[in-house]
């Protein structure tokens, strides 16, 4: 009897160890995060593979995607796409970084390229951001549109304002549809930033 119940204890320990365990890998990596800043999406350190559309096109679709941002506001809602509020949306904080991107930075003919840390680090350092700004922010920083696969490829930067050290950064992908440049790719950005609250680790 004796073994029968340290068995059945046993069993019940295992059991609630283990749903202990799936429970904390499911915890969203932002849970934490009350509120952020909005500093739009930086293309700089990304590639675009599988298009023919010209380098100025492109350059100015970045910019229109951010746009999107203040224009239609009430279809790109951060608040809605993240589940955080927003104190602040400032997508200039990237216009400079998408403009200057060179021309032959724009495409690679690589379909596996991606960005690393070191591509995370250099946006953040380039992002103007008002002095006065502090808590954490949220950049979405490319990695590859690709063309071919019709899917964009992002990091989700979250940081500290002040520091610009990273607090949480996590890859999502997002499907590109629709009529025109701008539209294609905003639909990626957009399908991909759907899912910034539902992400688990």
């Amino acid at each position: 009897m004796k073994k029968l119940l340290l068995s059945v204890l046993m069993i019940a320990c295992v059991a609630v160890s283990a749903n202990a365990q799936k429970t904390a890998k499911k915890k969203s990596p932002i849970a934490n995060i009350e509120s952020i800043s909005f500093y739009g999406v930086d293309f700089s350190q990304g590639k675009v593979y599988g298009a023919t559309d010209e380098p100025d096109k492109l350059k100015k679709a970045y910019e229109d995607i951010n746009n999107l941002f203040v224009t239609e506001a009430s279809k790109y809602n951060i608040e809605e796409l993240t589940g955080k509020k927003v104190n602040n949306t400032n997508i200039k904080a990237v216009s400079s970084s998408n403009s200057s991107i060179p021309a032959d930075n724009v495409k690679t003919t690589n379909s596996g390229y991606s960005i690393n840390d070191q591509n995370v680090a250099t946006a953040l350092k380039n992002l103007k951001i008002d002095s006065g700004d502090s808590g954490t922010g949220l950049v979405v920083v490319v990695h590859q549109l690709n063309k071919s696969s019709q899917v964009g490829t992002f990091q989700m930067v979250f940081f500290d304002i002040k520091s610009r050290n990273v607090v949480t950064s996590f890859k999502l992908t997002g499907a590109a549809s629709g009529f025109g440049l701008r539209n294609y790719w905003a639909a990626s950005v957009y399908d991909a930033m759907k899912k910034i609250k539902k992400y688990k680790q």
